[in-house]
């Protein structure tokens, strides 16, 4: 788990972060670690209720519907759910960490699972 295993690049909807080198499943790609807040902002996690961490590493991490990672809040880390070749973009469902997000969005991931509007898991439906 380093920063090499990971790149921060342009996108066409703005900044990504991309594997460097091809992943396995459930292997830890970086900390989740940074300045703790009370409340969220465009690029904060959830870690616990009124408990949102500004990171050093996964600012950048999309949002997918279909994501090919997660946070492990627990253990503090960012992990892959599948195999990520390298070049491909890192994402995570944002409604797995976000109670209600500051800043909902409507999505654009283009996943078959696409949901539309992302505003945290106090409105999902299941």
């Amino acid at each position: 788990m380093t920063d090499n295993a990971f790149a921060v690049l342009d996108t066409h909807f703005g900044k990504g972060t991309f594997a460097k080198k091809d992943m396995n499943a459930g292997e830890i790609v970086m900390p989740l670690k940074g300045i703790i807040q009370s409340f969220p902002d465009k690029f904060t996690i959830q870690i616990a209720t009124n408990k949102h961490i500004v990171p050093e590493f996964g600012k950048y991490l999309n949002h997918s519907c279909n994501p090919n990672g997660y946070f492990d809040i627990p253990n503090m880390v960012y992990k892959t759910l599948k195999p990520i070749k390298q070049g491909e973009e890192l994402t995570f469902d944002y409604n797995s960490t976000e109670y209600e997000m500051s800043n909902p969005f409507v999505c654009k991931c283009g996943s078959e699972k696409c949901i539309g509007l992302i505003r945290g898991n106090k409105f999902a439906t299941t």
